[in-house]
């Protein structure tokens, strides 16, 4: 590992901060924000867990799938916003990282973990009625991402 030790997760954890910014500045009609700068920093978090140079391949169809699932929110296919399969299918963006040692069951459940977070945060931030709930919403879809990311470790 690049760092060792309590680092790293506290590096992943800096990093689903900046993740969160990024994903809100996305919500502010600045859609590159969060479609190009969370896939860079999960690149970023893969790299600290030891996914790194020798997946190159890997790294850019991550990198494509993951701005895919980013841009869309599935309201084409369910006629409206669907945050658990946006969840989902943003983790089953590092599919192609199995092909190279990644466990399948752990990157399964990390894409159920994101698709059960998304689409309940979403459910419920907006029933409770919260104020600046997209905010919260947004921001807590950027950390996530990262944040799930320490089951590879």
């Amino acid at each position: 590992m690049v760092c060792e030790g309590r680092y790293e997760t506290e590096m992943i954890w800096l990093l689903s901060i900046i993740s969160g910014i990024l994903y809100r500045f996305g919500g502010w009609k600045q859609t590159l924000w969060r479609d190009i700068g969370v896939p860079i920093v999960a690149l970023v978090a893969l790299w600290l867990l030891d996914y790194r140079s020798s997946y190159w391949m890997a790294h850019l169809c991550f990198f494509g799938l993951m701005w895919g699932a980013l841009s869309t929110y599935w309201d084409r296919l369910f006629k409206k916003d669907n945050f658990f399969i946006h969840g989902f299918m943003i983790g089953i963006a590092l599919l192609p990282f199995c092909f190279f040692g990644m466990s399948l069951w752990l990157l399964l459940t990390r894409a159920m973990v994101l698709g059960l977070g998304m689409g309940l945060v979403n459910k419920y931030v907006n029933k409770w009625a919260l104020s600046h709930s997209d905010i919260i919403e947004e921001f807590f879809r950027g950390v996530i991402i990262i944040a799930t990311l320490i089951i590879f470790i």
